[in-house]
Order: structure tokens, then sequence, then C-alpha cells
């Protein structure tokens, strides 16, 4: 088997992220939820939601599995993508992110229980659940 394309780096993590949701035709403003550890996944999740900034979509952050604590991300003028404000989840995609997927071992354990999101993986950027 050939390789189509290697991606590396962070460009390998971003490229691919914004074309699946580009390949999702999501309405403006559907919220994308990154669920991940305190800290170290956040600068991830901003990336991703920086990279994908022009196209009209919520992002926020859901720490671990916490939704009572869920923070909007909005984009900062001359800083980027910085957490915010309280918001209530109700995700048309969530992304897993590395610690909350446990690299790819679990994820399908993790799966949100409501049948109208997709879930993708950030770690192995494996496809979780898709609503049909």
């Amino acid at each position: 088997m050939s390789s189509v394309t290697t991606l590396t780096g962070v460009p390998g993590i971003l490229r691919p992220f914004k074309e699946y949701l580009t390949g999702k035709n999501l309405a403006a403003g559907s919220q994308i939820a990154y669920y991940g550890c305190v800290g170290t996944c956040t600068p991830f999740v901003e990336l991703l939601a920086y990279a994908t900034r022009d196209m009209n979509l919520s992002h926020l952050f859901v720490p671990l599995f916490d939704e009572s604590n869920a923070r909007i991300l909005k984009n900062v003028p001359g800083v980027g993508m910085q957490t915010g404000d309280p918001v209530d989840v109700k995700p048309e995609v969530i992304v897993l992110m590395g610690g909350a997927c446990d690299a790819g071992r679990s994820c399908n354990g993790r799966r949100r229980k409501s049948g109208r999101i997709t879930a993708w993986c950030a770690c192995c950027r494996c496809m979780l659940y898709e609503h049909v």
C-alpha cells in the first residue's frame, strides 16, 4: 500500500482537522466541544480552534468531562484563541484530546450519548462516532 499523504508536526494535526470540519458542512455557529486535560490540552485546543477560526464556528473547552466547567474560546486580536466565559454545552462535534481518549486504546468507550453529534479523536485522528 502506498502512502497518499504524510503530515507531521502541528500542520499534521491542524490540516486534517480543518478538512474534517469543512467536510461536515456545519451551520454557522455550530459548537465544537474539545474535551481534554486541564493545562496540557488547553494549548492544543487553542491551536485547533485558531486553525478553524475563519469557519464561523463556536469553540469551547470542557476540562476532562466536566461540562459544568465548560468555557467558550474566543479569538483575541493580536493574541489568538483564549478561554472565556462559562458556556452551555450543545455540540455538533466533540473532539477528544489525547489524555481523554487514552491514546486510542479506549476511544470507542468514551462516546457521547447523544446521537446527533460527531466525535473526532485529536490523538489518533480517528472518527469515533458519526450520526447518520
